[in-house]
Parts: C-alpha cells; sequence; structure tokens
C-alpha cells in the first residue's frame, strides 16, 4: 500500500499560501482606504474651520462696535485682506504636500497668519483680528 502524505503536505502548504496571499491582498486595500479616509477626515476639520472662523468674522463685524470673538485652531490660518482665508496643517516635515482649503467673509480686514487662540473683535466698525 502506497501511502501519500507529502501530496496532501504540499496541496496543504499550497491552500495556506494561498489563503496567506488573500488576506495580504485585503490589508493592502484597508490600509489603502485608512489612508484616504484620515485625508478626507484632515480635509473636512481644515473646512469646518475656515467656515467656523469665517462666520465669526461675519458676524463680529455684522454685530457693531465692541462685538468681539473667540476661537483656537490647531491649524495656520491666514486671513487675506481680500476677504479670503486660508487654513492650512502646520507642517512639520518639510516632504508632506498639503493642500490649504479657502472660504470668504463679509468684513474688511488687514492680512493676519495665525495660529492658536484667535481674538476677533469690532472696533469702531472695523475687524481687529490678533
Amino acid at each position: 500500500m502506497i501511502t501519500r502524505k507529502s501530496q496532501v503536505t504540499v496541496e496543504f502548504l499550497f491552500a495556506v499560501v494561498f489563503i496567506l496571499f488573500v488576506f495580504l491582498l485585503l490589508l493592502g486595500f484597508i490600509f489603502q482606504r485608512s489612508s484616504e479616509l484620515t485625508d478626507t477626515k484632515d480635509f473636512l476639520d481644515k473646512k469646518s474651520d475656515c467656515l467656523r472662523i469665517s462666520s465669526l468674522i461675519s458676524s463680529v463685524y455684522s454685530g457693531g462696535d465692541g462685538t468681539s470673538a473667540n476661537v483656537k485652531t490647531d491649524y495656520r490660518v491666514t486671513i487675506h485682506d481680500s476677504n479670503r482665508i486660508a487654513v492650512e496643517k502646520i507642517i512639520v516635515d518639510n516632504n508632506t504636500k498639503e493642500e490649504n482649503v479657502t472660504c470668504y467673509f463679509a468684513a474688511q480686514s488687514s492680512f493676519h497668519r495665525l495660529t492658536g487662540d484667535i481674538t476677533i473683535r469690532n472696533v469702531g466698525g472695523n475687524v481687529v483680528i490678533s
């Protein structure tokens, strides 16, 4: 009687290798999706901060003299004198390509580049940001 233990072992190894290969493909797909989700979350966080700051500037402007508001952000906020706000991530690594998010506000302000705690005040009808 001939036994075929070695053939069963080779077939078993092929099955295990195939299962590992499928697992690695799924793992690669999951990591790619995770990276895309992280990028989307970062974009939405920046857009949220941009719209929040834009809304605060417009509200303080329309609130009249003496109105003030404070906001905290983890991003670098650039307020242009053309009623445009750009929000970008503070980059530690120079190899990272980072998109900034822009939005607009209804007031007049001078150029500012800020991060952290931001104070927005209406002084005599002019918006002062510090």
